[in-house]
């Protein structure tokens, strides 16, 4: 009998363990707030942005792109990014729309967005209130470009470099010979 309770016990420790290392790995964590995102939709509606902005003027919406250029102005940094959906992470991927620009403007109350820093071609998630279109240009063509005000928004890291193929034996400062050991190589940059 202590046998047989001994083991129960066992089973339903290791049930326990287990749902709680599950739900401790099964949490994905957004970039953005909670608030933010629960508050906000998902990615936008680009044809009906275009075709009728005023429905979802003062909306909220989380969505990714790709900075194309970053300007410092009385209001704030204005911000020029290439429109991309995000995933359940906010993680920019993929695009329905690439030829897609967005302005969107971070105010100057909150700080600036270094031109340096938010250089072109790194990727952003966005939250932001729609605010119409906004007439530009790119380079010399009449754009009208969907316009937000920047509630948050969260830099990606850039991609690191990898290499196809990575030689263990070959050292670019001593390339001759084989050398010993278990093939341990530090690769210099």
């Amino acid at each position: 009998m202590k046998v047989m309770s001994k083991q129960i016990i066992m089973i339903k420790n290791i049930i326990i363990v287990s749902f709680f290392c599950f739900a401790l790995f099964s949490c994905a964590t957004h970039v953005l707030s909670p608030n933010l995102v629960k508050n906000a939709h998902t990615n936008l509606p680009i044809n009906e942005l275009f075709e009728n902005p005023l429905p979802y003027e003062n909306r909220l919406f989380v969505f990714g792109g790709q900075i194309v250029d970053v300007k410092i102005t009385q209001e704030g940094s204005l911000l020029e990014v290439v429109y991309i959906p995000v995933d359940y992470d906010g993680f920019p991927r993929g695009s329905k729309h690439p030829n897609t620009r967005i302005r969107a403007l971070f105010k100057k109350e909150y700080g600036i967005l270094d031109p340096i820093v938010y250089e072109k071609t790194r990727y952003v998630t966005i939250g932001g209130v729609f605010k119409g279109l906004q007439p530009g240009k790119i380079e010399e063509l009449n754009y009208l470009f969907p316009f937000f005000h920047i509630e948050e928004i969260f830099l990606w890291n850039r991609p690191q470099k990898r290499y196809p193929y990575y030689n263990p034996w070959y050292d670019e400062y001593y390339p001759w010979g084989w050398g010993f050991g278990f093939g341990y190589h530090y690769r210099r940059y």
